[in-house]
C-alpha cells in the first residue's frame, strides 16, 4: 500500500469511526479505492462496536468544557480542563485529592483500545519501563491504567510551561543553545536506558517559567506503535515535520531517529522556522522532502551550520553516533573549539585556537611589547610563565582526550592520528618534567598516556602496529598511577583500573607472566577499594578484571580455572545488566558472555558455548541498535563468527565436527574484516584480524574447495609479510604468521600440491620454533609447535619421506605429552596427544608396522576413555577413533577421506 493510501485509510477511518453501524456501511461503500476500503472496514471492525476511543475522549471533553465534572474521574483523579487533542488522543488536566495527598498531574487518553491479554500485558511492561525514567529535564510517568470503557491513560507530571520555540522567542543565540544542551543530556539519559522518543519536537518539550526544559511523551509513541497494532495499523506515531528518513520509510527505530528529530528541533529554534512544512505537501511530497531534499542553511555560522546539517543526514549511519557526539560539537563551538562536523584543516584549528585563547594571545603580545620596552618585571614574567604552561596544558589535553577520542571512533583516520600521537608524545614527556606535586595534572598525565598508548598499538582497538611502544607508554601511566596511590589510599580503585587494562596489553603482546602479576594486583586494588571505600568501586571494572585473570589461565590452556573466573565475572555483569540496562551494562555482559562461550567450548560444554554466543549476539544487535556506528560493537559481532566457526570444527579444541557450519560463520568473520580494511586501510589491527579470518577459513574451506582455501591462506600469509616489512613485527603477528604458513601447507596437501606443502611446512616450522623457545612456558605455543611438526610430517609422507615423517612424529609426540602431563584434565591438552598419537597409528599401518601401529592407536584411545569427564564431544573422538582404528586399507594421502587428518570431519 502507497503513503497515498494510507492517508485515504487515515482520514476515511476518522470519518467513519463515531458513526453508527448503518452509516458506516453507507460511507465504506462510497470508498472507491477497494484496498484503502478492506483496510478501513479492518480498522472499523477491530475498534469496538460500541464507544469508541474517540467518543470516549470526546465525552469527557464535554463533561469538562460544560463544567458537569463533578462525577467524572479517571481512577483517583478528577478531571479538570483538556489541555489538548491530537491523532494519539486527548491530554487532561487533572488532580488526585483522595484525601492522602494533593497532586497536579496531566492524563493522556491514548488513542486505541486493549483488546487482548497480551497487548495488555505489553502495555505495562512498557508502562513500568517508562516509569522508572528519572531526569531532572524529563516529566516523570507517575502512573497508568484503563478507563470504565477499557482505554489505557497515562498519567504524567504536569508541567506548567510553554513549548520550546514559543518560550525562547526573543533569547539570545548562547542562551538558546545552553537550554537545548540540557535537552540533549535528558534524550542521551533516556538512550542509556535504551529508550527511544520517536517523536521529538518543540510541542514535546516544555520550558517553565524558571528556563527549566522538560521533556514530555517519552517512549509513548512506542507504546502505540508496538501495542496498537490492530488499531492503528500501518500508522506509525510520528510527526513528520520532524521525522527522520527512516520513519517515514517505516523502517526500524534508533537512537539515530532522535538524533534527527534533535536536529530539526535545533534547526528551527535557530531559524524560527521549520526545515520543510509537513502541512502544506501531500504524503508524497513529505516522503520526497524528507527523504531527498536538503533543508535551506541557516546562515548563523559555518560550525553551527555543519553541526546541524550532520544531525540531519539523510544516511542514519553519517549522522553523530549518538546524542552526547551531537551535544558534544555545540559545547565546542560554544568553547571555540574545532568542531567533528567541519572538516579539519590546519588554518581552521588555528583560528579556533586564536579566538578561544583571543585573552591570553593578547595579553602575551601585551607584554611581549612591554618586555622589549624594558618595561617588564619578574611578577609579570610568572604570571606569563603560568599562563603559558596552562595554554599547553589545555592543547594538550585536547590533542590526547578530544580529537583522539573522536576520531577513534571513525574509521579511516588512522594516518592522522599517528601524526597526533607524535605531537601529544612530544607535549606528554614536556609536561611531566614540570608536573611537580600538582595531582591533578599527574592524573591527567598518566590516562594521556594511556590514551597514547591504545592508539600506538593495543591490538583490540584501532592502532598504528606498535605494541612495544604501547607498553613502554602503558609503563609510563603505571609509574604515575603507583605514585599517586602511595600517597592517596582513595586512589587505589584507579590503580586497579588502569592495571586491568594495562594486563590485557600484557597477556596480548605474549608476557603471561607481567599479564598475571598486573592483573593480581589489579583485582587486590579493586577488591581493597570497595571494601575501604563502599560504593567507589565501578562494578563493571571489577567484572572486566575477573575477565582478565580468566584469560591469562585460559592462554596456558587452564581452562577449567578459566571458566570459573569468567562466571565470577559473568554474574556481575548479569547482576548490572538486571539492575539497568544501558550501553555499559550492555557491553560488561558482552564482554563476560564470550568469554564463558568460548572457555565452555575449550572445555567440551559445547552447548553451552553455542547459547552463549546465541545471548551475545542478541546483546549485540541490542548495542548496534543503539550505536549503529559503533566500530567496537561491530568488531565484536564479527570475532563472534570466529568463536562460533571454533565451535562447529577445529583441530586443537572441542568442537561439533561440522565444517559446514564452521565455514558459513568462518565467512562471515572473514567479510566483516575485508570491510573494516577496507575503510581504513591503515588500521593495524584490522588487518591483522583480516590475516587471522583469512587462515581460520581456509581450514573448514579444504574439505570443499582445495584451490579456495589455498587461496585464502596465501593472502593470510601475504597481509603478515607485508605488516612485518612495515615494522608491525610485534610476537602476534609472528605468532599468528607461522599458523597461517602451517595451513596454508594443509591446504596445499589437499589441492594435490605436496612439495610446495612441505617447503611451507618447513617455513612454519622454523618460525614457530622460534616463538616457542621465545616463551618456554607458554604451552598454546608448544601446542602449535606440535601440530606444526605433525602437518610437517603429512607434508613428507606425502612425498614418500617415511623416516622423515617419523622424525616429525614423534618429536612432535614428545611435546604434546609434556603438554598433557601438565595439564592431562583439559581438552586442549588431550586433542593434540591424541590427533599426533592416532597419527603415528595411521604412520605405521602405512609403513606395514602393525604392533607399533596398535600401540598408538591404543595409546590415543586411553586418553579419551580415561579422560574424566565423558561429554559428547570425548565419546565422539573416541568412537571416531576406534573406527579409523579398525580400517585396513586407508586411502592414499590428498585423495577422497580427509577424516583422517587433523580436525577429523562426519564419519
Amino acid at each position: 500500500m502507497t503513503q497515498d493510501q494510507w492517508s485515504l485509510v487515515e482520514s476515511h477511518f476518522e470519518a467513519l469511526a463515531d458513526l453508527q453501524p448503518a452509516d458506516r456501511t453507507a460511507g465504506l461503500t462510497a470508498i472507491g479505492d477497494e484496498e484503502v476500503r478492506r483496510e478501513v472496514s479492518s480498522l472499523l471492525e477491530h475498534s469496538g462496536g460500541g464507544e469508541t476511543v474517540s467518543s470516549v475522549v470526546g465525552a469527557m471533553a464535554d463533561h469538562v468544557e460544560s463544567g458537569e465534572i463533578g462525577d467524572r474521574r479517571i481512577g483517583p483523579y478528577k478531571l479538570v480542563r483538556r489541555l489538548g487533542q491530537g491523532g494519539q488522543g486527548a491530554v487532561f488536566e487533572a488532580v488526585r485529592d483522595d484525601g492522602t495527598f494533593h497532586q497536579r498531574v496531566a492524563i493522556k487518553i491514548v488513542k486505541w483500545e486493549i483488546d487482548s491479554g497480551d497487548a495488555r500485558n505489553r502495555f505495562r511492561h512498557e508502562r513500568q519501563i517508562l516509569a522508572g525514567l528519572e531526569h531532572p529535564h524529563i516529566a516523570r510517568l507517575l502512573d497508568g491504567g484503563e478507563t470504565s470503557e477499557g482505554t489505557p491513560y497515562l498519567v504524567m507530571e504536569f508541567v506548567d510551561g510553554l513549548p520550546l520555540t514559543a518560550a525562547t522567542q526573543g533569547w539570545p543565540l548562547l542562551r538558546k543553545l545552553e537550554l537545548f544542551l540540557e535537552v540533549a543530556a535528558a534524550v542521551a539519559s533516556a538512550h542509556r536506558n535504551l529508550i527511544v522518543h520517536r517523536d521529538l519536537k518543540p510541542a514535546n518539550i516544555m520550558v517553565t517559567k524558571d528556563g527549566t526544559p522538560k521533556l514530555l511523551d517519552f517512549g509513548i509513541a512506542k507504546l502505540l506503535d508496538e501495542n496498537a497494532q490492530r488499531t492503528m495499523t500501518g500508522f506509525q506515531a510520528l510527526t513528520p515535520d520532524y521525522a527522520s528518513p527512516e520513519q517515514v520509510r517505516g523502517e526500524p527505530i534508533t537512537t539515530a531517529c532522535d538524533v534527527y528529530s534533535l536536529g530539526v528541533v535545533l534547526y528551527e529554534l535557530l531559524a524560527g522556522r521549520r526545515p520543510y512544512n509537513a502541512a502544506t505537501l501531500s504524503p508524497a511530497d513529505i516522503v520526497k522532502a524528507v527523504c531527498l531534499t536538503e533543508p535551506p542553511p541557516l546562515r548563523l555560522s559555518e560550525d553551527l551550520d555543519n553541526i546541524v546539517r550532520m544531525a540531519m543526514r539523510k544516511e542514519p549511519a553519517r549522522r553523530y553516533a549518538s546524542v552526547e557526539q551531537f551535544a558534544q560539537d555545540i559545547q565546542r563551538t560554544l568553547e571555540h573549539r574545532p568542531v567533528l562536523a567541519r572538516k579539519d584543516t590546519f588554518r581552521y584549528r588555528t583560528g579556533k585556537f586564536m579566538r578561544r585563547n583571543a585573552l591570553a594571545l593578547g595579553a602575551a603580545a601585551a607584554i611581549f611589547l612591554a618586555l622589549t620596552g624594558g618595561a617588564a618585571v619578574a611578577l609579570q614574567q610568572a604570571r606569563i610563565a603560568g599562563q603559558r604552561f596552562e595554554q599547553v596544558r589545555r592543547l594538550a589535553h585536547s590533542f590526547v582526550f578530544d580529537f583522539t577520542d573522536d576520531l577513534a571512533k571513525l574509521e579511516g583516520t588512522t594516518a592522522v592520528r599517528e601524526k597526533m600521537v607524535r605531537t601529544a608524545l612530544e607535549y606528554l614527556d614536556n609536561l611531566s618534567k614540570s608536573a611537580g606535586g600538582d595531582v591533578e595534572l599527574q592524573k591527567e598525565l598518566a590516562a594521556a598516556y594511556r590514551k597514547v598508548g591504545d592508539a600506538q598499538g593495543v591490538p583490540t582497538l584501532p592502532n598504528l602496529g606498535h605494541t612495544d611502544q604501547a607498553i613502554a607508554s602503558y609503563r609510563k601511566a603505571a609509574d604515575i598511577h603507583e605514585r599517586i596511590a602511595a600517597r592517596d589510599p582513595l586512589h587505589r580503585h584507579g590503580l586497579g583500573v588502569f592495571y586491568t587494562e594495562f594486563a590485557y596489553l600484557l597477556l596480548h603482546s605474549g608476557d603471561l607472566a607481567g599479564a598475571k602479576r598486573i592483573g593480581e594486583s589489579a583485582l587486590s586494588n579493586l577488591e581493597q577499594a570497595a571494601r575501604e571505600h563502599p560504593g567507589v568501586t565501578d562494578r563493571r571494572v571489577l567484572a572486566r578484571a575477573w575477565c582478565m585473570l580468566g584469560k591469562v589461565d585460559a592462554e596456558p590452556n587452564h581452562y577449567s580455572p578459566a571458566l570459573i573466573k569468567y562466571r565470577k565475572c559473568d554474574a556481575i555483569a548479569r547482576e548490572m545488566l538486571a539492575g539497568q540496562r544501558n550501553i555499559e551494562t550492555l557491553q560488561a555482559a558482552v564482554f563476560a558472555r564470550q568469554e564463558i562461550g568460548t572457555a565452555a567450548t575449550a572445555t567440551g560444554r559445547l552447548e553451552e558455548a553455542l547459547t552463549a554466543f546465541d545471548e551475545v549476539q542478541a546483546l549485540l544487535e541490542e548495542l548496534l541498535r543503539l550505536e549503529p556506528s559503533n566500530p567496537k560493537s561491530r568488531r565484536a559481532l564479527a570475532l563472534l563468527g570466529q568463536d562460533r566457526s571454533q565451535a562447529w570444527y577445529d583441530d586443537a579444541k572441542p568442537n561439533r565436527n561440522d565444517p559446514a557450519q564452521a565455514l558459513k560463520y568462518a565467512r562471515q568473520y572473514r567479510d566483516a574484516m575485508q570491510q573494516m580494511v577496507a575503510r581504513d586501510g591503515k588500521d593495524q589491527s584490522a588487518r591483522l584480524s583480516l590475516a587471522i579470518a583469512l587462515f581460520r577459513l581456509s581450514f573448514p574451506l579444504k574439505h570443499s574447495d582445495p584451490p579456495g582455501a589455498v587461496a585464502s591462506a596465501r593472502e593470510s600469509v601475504r597481509i603478515f609479510d607485508d605488516l612485518i616489512a612495515e615494522g608491525r613485527n610485534s610476537y602476534l603477528v609472528l605468532s599468528r604468521r607461522n599458523r597461517a604458513l602451517r595451513r596454508l601447507s594443509e591446504a596445499l596437501l589437499f589441492a594435490g600440491n605436496a612439495a610446495e606443502a612441505r617447503v611451507r611446512a618447513a617455513d612454519a616450522l622454523s618460525g614457530q620454533r622460534q616463538i616457542a623457545a621465545r616463551d618456554t612456558k607458554n604451552l598454546d605455543e608448544a601446542a602449535s609447535l606440535a601440530m606444526t611438526l605433525a602437518a610437517s610430517a603429512e607434508a613428507a609422507e606425502a612425498l614418500h619421506d617415511v623416516h622423515g615423517a617419523n622424525d616429525f612424529l614423534m618429536e612432535a609426540e614428545s611435546i604434546a605429552a609434556g603438554i598433557y602431563s601438565l595439564n592431562p584434565n583439559e581438552l586442549t591438552s588431550v586433542i593434540p596427544l591424541a590427533r599426533i598419537r592416532e597419527e603415528l597409528g595411521g604412520h605405521w599401518r602405512k609403513a606395514g608396522g602393525q604392533t607399533q601401529s596398535r600401540r598408538w592407536f591404543e595409546d590415543a584411545r586411553k586418553l579419551w576413555r580415561d579422560y574424566p569427564d565423558q561429554n559428547d564431544f570425548v565419546r565422539r573422538e573416541s568412537a571416531a577413533l576406534a573406527a579409523r582404528a579398525g580400517i585396513t586399507n586407508p586411502p592414499a594421502h590428498g585423495a577422497t577421506s580427509p577424516g583422517q587428518k587433523q580436525g577429523r570431519v562426519p564419519q
